[in-house]
């Protein structure tokens, strides 16, 4: 593994400023599947000059964010998303880009913007984009050691996401392991986790997701808990050095 290098406060607020840019855009689209289905009902001429125009706000775009002083702080992938016209876009980066809201929101209790770390089973509201915007706070990255207790807790939110997915057939189970096992270990790890003070008390054996048992999540609510696992457990590891060469886009989730 690589020697852990943690980000500066200063990196991380650049980090949030490109991440706040790039998920206040794909907000404020539909889905590009939805934007092509529009245009093609659309006469050639007009479809034609709707794609003229919308290179040309790209272009405009760009020379804000360039003049802002922005554009060295996104990545490659958030540059190419942010240029290319919404009805080019594939659905799968702009639904990225959507749910890169509860990375943010990670990035914003870490920086202090936010007193308490949003819990994993609920996500946080695009108001949270007015609020940063809106915010006269000086950022100060919190204690390396309160980070990495929360990156210790998303990992274990993250764990339990992949158990579901393995208990409801999502994935094959590991060789040689069975259903019985699994729930066991999902037990084992809810009571442990209680212990330390990482998740509330365990509810039927298990973590406790939006009032009931993880278990007893149905799938849109596992799909959206996963998704914010997933994001707060990016934004942590990369926080918390765990990015080689601090690359945002290549930090590791274990998965």
């Amino acid at each position: 593994m690589h020697a852990l290098t943690p980000p500066s406060a200063d990196e991380a607020f650049q980090r949030l400023w490109a991440l706040t840019i790039t998920v206040r855009v794909a907000l404020g689209l539909r889905p590009p599947s939805e934007i092509r289905a529009a245009l093609a009902g659309l006469p050639r001429a007009a479809r034609e000059a709707m794609t003229r125009d919308a290179a040309g706000q790209m272009a405009a775009f760009r020379g804000e964010l360039e003049s802002a002083g922005a554009w060295g702080h996104l990545t490659e992938r958030e540059r190419a998303f942010l240029l290319t016209p919404p009805h080019d876009l594939a659905d799968a980066e702009w639904m990225l880009a959507t749910v890169r809201l509860e990375a943010l929101a990670a990035l914003s209790w870490a920086l202090g913007y936010a007193a308490e770390f949003p819990p994993f089973d609920a996500g946080p509201a695009p108001a949270l984009l007015d609020a940063l915007a809106t915010s006269t706070h000086v950022p100060a990255l919190r204690p390396r050691e309160e980070m990495e207790r929360m990156r210790t807790a998303a990992e274990l939110w993250h764990w339990r996401s992949r158990t579901r997915a393995f208990r409801d057939g999502v994935w094959p189970l590991p060789a040689g392991v069975t259903h019985e096992q699994l729930d066991r270990a999902v037990r084992e790890a809810a009571e442990k986790a209680a212990a330390d003070g990482l998740i509330a008390a365990p509810v039927e054996g298990d973590f406790p997701a939006r009032g009931k048992a993880y278990r007893r999540l149905g799938d849109a609510e596992w799909r959206q808990v996963n998704t914010t696992t997933v994001q707060r457990h990016h934004a942590l590891n990369w926080l918390c050095g765990r990015a080689p060469g601090n690359d945002w886009e290549a930090t590791p989730t274990g998965t």
